[in-house]
């Protein structure tokens, strides 16, 4: 077979925010990666991997399908993607769509971990693929990364395998409207703060970069820190699912007084000045991307996972409804809207207490719905 470096390869589609430098074409986020129409027998990727603590995964898709979830060793290695039974029986190539994805989210606390494309090898030869009906961005938390989505309901490990960037409401939505996509998430973050109330641990302030939200510099030597130019990638609507961790961070600051321990007592209803602050938050924060993405229509969701009691899960939703509200009459703004996805029930629930496939498809389904109303993507 002959190999082909990835840079030489103009017929491929690259999913998700990079940028290709000497050594390969590097992958930051979860459904990020490659794309091609290919006539040949067989096809192997050569990828060179790295990690510390959480080793990168990746999909493979064939037409639409996954054939593969691979768990990648460190060092520079051969990952066969197919070889197709026609080489046994002397036929003709069919021409496959094939799809090799990152299926672990970006990494922050493993400086070590990095996946980069280097090449392909076939015999045979690559076509043209369709031009995507649309392009989304998605921002979010583990939901969007896809956390929960392998593993068995009573896993609780959080480990690199636990993710999914496939069976995910994400590409459900995308490959449903006939979209390209891309996906900036972080398990345990938010708007204003994260789970346990740090506020640096926010998505906001990195969406102008590739990947800025990594540290080290392995990751400054890959581009992670380059600034993204919003041209690269023009969606036609962003969804955000974020407020979830918030939620979990406002309670958690209140509790650090020292007078609590964290979660033991727990307040009749969300403290107002978190409230405010998420609601501050969110509204920075459209206004951002509106900046970014002026004829995109922006969809704000939540309510995927549920939290005890009720209340702090209402007032959750209130705020971030009335942040969307606010952000509308400050600006005028049409192309805007707030949607709640439906909750996980009992029986939707993946590994780690995070919603399963059902939950996934469920809300895909809501999105998918809410957008083609909006004349996005195929009908």
């Amino acid at each position: 077979m002959k190999n082909y470096a990835i840079k030489d390869l103009p017929l491929l589609r690259v999913h998700g925010r990079t940028q290709l430098c000497p050594e390969g074409l590097p992958l930051f986020w979860t459904g990020s990666g490659i794309e091609m129409n290919i006539i040949a027998p067989s096809l192997s990727l050569t990828y060179k991997a790295d990690y510390g603590i959480f080793e990168p995964w990746v999909d493979v898709l064939i037409d639409g399908v996954r054939t593969q979830r691979v768990m990648l060793r460190k060092g520079v290695h051969e990952l066969p993607i197919y070889r197709g039974g026609e080489m046994a029986l002397g036929e003709a190539s069919p021409l496959r769509r094939v799809r090799i994805l990152r299926d672990t989210p970006a990494m922050p606390a493993d400086e070590e971990n990095c996946l980069l494309f280097l090449s392909l090898s076939f015999e045979g030869e690559l076509l043209p693929l369709k031009e995507p009906r649309g392009r989304l961005l998605f921002i979010g938390d583990s939901i969007t990364s896809g956390e929960g989505g392998c593993g068995a309901v009573s896993s609780m490990t959080w480990d690199s395998g636990c993710f999914d960037a496939v069976d995910n409401y994400a590409p459900f939505t995308a490959d449903a409207l006939g979209a390209d996509y891309q996906v900036l998430s972080q398990s345990g973050w938010g708007v204003y703060c994260d789970y346990l109330g740090n506020t640096d641990a926010v998505l906001p302030p990195f969406e102008g970069q590739v990947c800025g939200l990594l540290k080290g510099e392995k990751a400054r030597a890959l581009g992670a820190f380059a600034p993204w130019k919003a041209s690269l990638f023009v969606p036609d609507a962003v969804i955000i699912n974020l407020g979830t961790n918030d939620l979990s961070g406002i309670l958690a600051m209140r509790d650090r007084d020292g007078s609590r321990k964290e979660f033991e007592e727990l307040p009749e209803e969300l403290p107002v000045s978190g409230r405010e602050k998420v609601s501050e938050s969110v509204t920075r924060f459209l206004l951002h991307l509106r900046s970014r993405y002026p004829e995109a229509f922006l969809v704000w969701c939540y309510g995927m996972l549920k939290t005890e009691p009720p209340i702090f899960y209402q007032q959750m939703e209130e705020t971030l409804k009335g942040a969307v509200k606010a952000f509308q009459e400050e600006t005028g703004d049409q192309k805007s809207a707030y949607l709640t996805l439906p909750p996980t029930e009992a029986s939707e629930f993946g590994s780690r207490y995070h919603p399963g496939h059902l939950s996934h498809l469920h809300a895909a389904e809501r999105l998918i719905a809410f957008l083609r109303e909006r004349g996005i993507g195929k009908n």
